[in-house]
């Protein structure tokens, strides 16, 4: 098509929009996007926090709407494209469509004025101003390319597309972003109590209290952005265990496509099977890595679906006790320029989400009933939680929590020292029951077990100072008939101190125990040998 001296109307083209409605120009004019300037497509980017460049591309005389007498803008004489040298002829191939489709897609002729400017060292002909952020102000007419130039490396922030626009001088334009970025969470399981929220799955939370031991169920949960004006899109979860937690084999990292946050049977597996050579997963100690090299390339992938990824961690004898908790974290990397794409393209980073797994302990004295300062020694127990058919016992090593065995014999004594002391490491918030199986030298031996309940008030929701979403801890004994003594003397950095009282008398139990009953038996059968004997002599005295 001949370029004539007619017009080029005022236009805002941005790249990688094929979606857009597009009017239709006369002969010799440029593409115009149905969209006007200052309109923001994505909420979540903050337009003033970006700076904007502007080179000039082509230039005129602008008149009426229209620009004519067109050639090269400063520093664009050597620049060609598609084999086109002259200005007046590449500006008509551009606004060329075949079929409804531009001849020269606009993505990739900003992205090749983007790459000329670099090598040339073309100096940009307008910036945005401190005084005006998101704003730039075009001096002169002509045909330009306005690229965003902030610095996203590592932040949570996105480049925005480069954009052509035609228009008159000293216009003040506000570049339309069209770039998104993706968001994610992660949740934790709770095994005993919960606040539920369907949103995510039955009892996840932002933390949770378990035995040293137990396995923890941990959800990712990753925002699918708009990726449309990417070429390829870089995702990848980045979770980082603390050392109280042993990462999970590969095999047991699950990961899903989502219409929403929690798993069901409608969701998606993405095994790297499946997508060989695009999703990777690996674990390094206590990270581990969920990549996709490109996130377009997944089957039935759109905006707001989520990618989630499920895995169990055991609590291990690393765990940190109390009220400081085990802090876990992820943080999402994405492509977060359009403008690049492929191997070496920079990425950004969404904020660290965290989730807590608290574990606690419980410090006990055995000492005489009527003088707390008279520690006993020797004194042995067995801890189970539970009762009747799911009754368990403990199972320790370096009095740390490492399992529960439903078989009594398996059971770890513990046992008081010199100073009447003994502890349990690794509880989780819960019910217990202390069954003293050896009473000191002297002292009578209880025969109903010690309860205890370990109450912690924690934080559902991530709102916390420093991350400490459990302020109160509290050893209870529940009010039951007969049962023996537990006092409670603090509850402090997570660890639950109690006295275990035991009662000094003979070594045979107060009235009414098992020790009262063998004096009745053993006198039953002084008497009835008695009564034998008697008659055994009267019936001898009878036969003489």
């Amino acid at each position: 098509m001949k370029f004539s001296k007619k017009i080029l109307p005022m236009v805002l083209a941005m790249a990688m929009v094929p979606a857009m409605s597009i009017p239709t120009f006369a002969e010799g004019s440029t593409t115009a996007s149905s969209l006007l300037p200052g309109e923001v497509e994505s909420p979540n980017i903050n337009l003033t926090n970006h700076t904007f460049v502007a080179y000039q591309i082509f230039k005129g005389d602008f008149s009426n709407g229209t620009l004519s007498n067109v050639t090269w803008g400063k520093g664009f004489d050597n620049f060609s494209y598609g084999g086109i040298s002259d200005a007046k002829s590449l500006a008509e191939e551009l606004e060329k469509t075949v079929n409804g489709k531009k001849v020269i897609d606009p993505t990739e002729f900003a992205k090749a004025v983007a790459t000329y400017v670099k090598s040339e060292g073309i100096h940009e002909t307008a910036k945005t101003q401190d005084s005006k952020k998101g704003k730039i102000t075009l001096p002169t007419a002509g045909y330009y390319l306005i690229e965003d130039t902030t610095n996203t490396d590592s932040k949570d922030d996105a480049k925005n597309l480069a954009l052509l626009k035609v228009t008159s001088a000293n216009q003040e334009i506000t570049p339309r972003i069209k770039t998104d970025k993706p968001s994610v969470e992660k949740k934790v399981k709770e095994n005993t109590k919960y606040t539920q929220d369907g949103g995510y799955g039955m009892n996840y939370n932002d933390v949770a209290d378990y035995n040293m031991g137990d396995s923890v169920e941990f959800h990712l949960i990753g925002l699918v952005p708009d990726m449309d004006n990417y070429q390829t899109y870089r995702y990848e979860f980045d979770d980082t265990l603390s050392e109280g937690l042993t990462a999970p084999a590969l095999e047991n990292i699950k990961v899903y496509l989502s219409n929403d946050k929690k798993v069901d049977d409608n969701d998606t597996p993405l095994t790297v099977e499946s997508y060989k050579n695009n999703l990777s997963i690996t674990v390094s100690s206590q990270k581990i890595t969920v990549a996709f090299k490109d996130l377009k390339k997944v089957s039935n992938i759109e905006k707001g679906k989520y990618i989630l990824v499920d895995y169990s961690a055991v609590l291990n004898q690393n765990a940190v006790v109390g009220l400081d908790g085990n802090v876990n974290a992820v943080k999402l990397k994405y492509s977060n320029n359009p403008n690049q794409s492929g191997e070496g393209a920079p990425t950004g980073e969404t904020p660290e989400d965290k989730v807590i797994v608290f574990t606690y302990e419980l410090d006990a004295t055995k000492v005489d009933k009527n003088n707390h300062d008279t520690k006993l020694e020797n004194a042995e127990f067995v801890l189970y939680r539970g009762e009747g058919n799911d009754k368990e016992y403990v199972k320790l090593n370096d009095e740390k929590v490492t399992g529960w065995d439903r078989n009594d014999k398996n059971a770890s004594v513990l046992k008081s020292n010199g100073q009447g002391f003994f502890k349990v490491i690794g509880l989780d918030d819960g019910t217990y029951y202390l069954k003293e199986t050896k009473a000191p030298e002297g002292y009578n031996l209880p025969s109903t077990p010690f309860v205890i309940t370990v109450k912690a008030r924690t934080s559902h929701i991530q709102n916390w100072d420093s991350f400490s979403a459990c302020d109160v801890l509290k050893g209870d004994v529940p009010a039951e008939e007969n049962a023996p003594t537990v006092k409670v003397t603090s509850d402090k950095n997570g660890i639950v101190e109690e006295y275990i009282e035991n009662s000094k008398g003979s070594l045979l139990p107060e009235t009414g125990g098992i020790g009262t009953t063998i004096f009745y038996i053993v006198g039953v059968v002084l008497v009835l040998g008695a009564g034998v004997l008697l008659v055994t002599k009267k019936r001898m005295n009878t036969d003489k």
